[in-house]
């Protein structure tokens, strides 16, 4: 409790057997203004109905979560407290990675061709087929994840390709 007489909300979520518990940003209030039960803010008489605010910005993240959950069962993504809090910060984070690397790149390069030297489109395109022919050798796959989580490098290259 701050020196106002507010407390923050904190979100609980739980995968794997593991708790994750995080306040949210800029969610503080009364203590008798919370519905326990509900898991909502209670509503008040205010005529600037902060309730339905939080009560909004609550649903968000709660949609976030549910959005979390079907991206990693349907591309079979490991999760991870890192990957979760990563995504409910950046929510436009989770659409992305539900594309495929290789087809995004594709996307990319078709997209550069006028704007781009050729030398450096062919260069581009070769070194994403050594990843394509890495990934099928190594029978790993190849993933914004992967990418974006930390070390990504050394899980999909040994150390003296680095």
């Amino acid at each position: 409790m701050d020196k106002n007489g507010l407390i923050p909300v904190y979100m609980l979520l739980t995968f794997n057997g593991q708790r994750i518990r995080k306040s949210l940003k800029n969610f503080k209030l009364k203590k008798r203004d919370w519905n326990a039960k509900k898991g909502r803010v209670r509503p008040s008489k205010d005529e600037f109905k902060l309730h339905e605010s939080l009560n909004s910005k609550l649903e968000s993240i709660e949609e976030t979560v549910h959005k979390i959950n079907k991206t990693v069962l349907k591309f079979d993504i490991h999760l991870s407290e890192e990957y979760i809090l990563s995504r409910i910060e950046n929510p436009e984070c989770i659409e992305i990675s539900s594309r495929d690397f290789f087809s995004v790149t594709e996307e990319y390069l078709r997209s550069v061709k006028g704007v781009k030297a050729d030398r450096t489109i062919t260069g581009s395109r070769t070194a994403f087929n050594f990843l394509k022919d890495y990934q099928k050798e190594k029978k790993i796959k190849i993933s914004f994840e992967s990418l974006n989580s930390s070390g990504c490098l050394q899980q999909l290259f040994p150390s003296q390709l680095l």
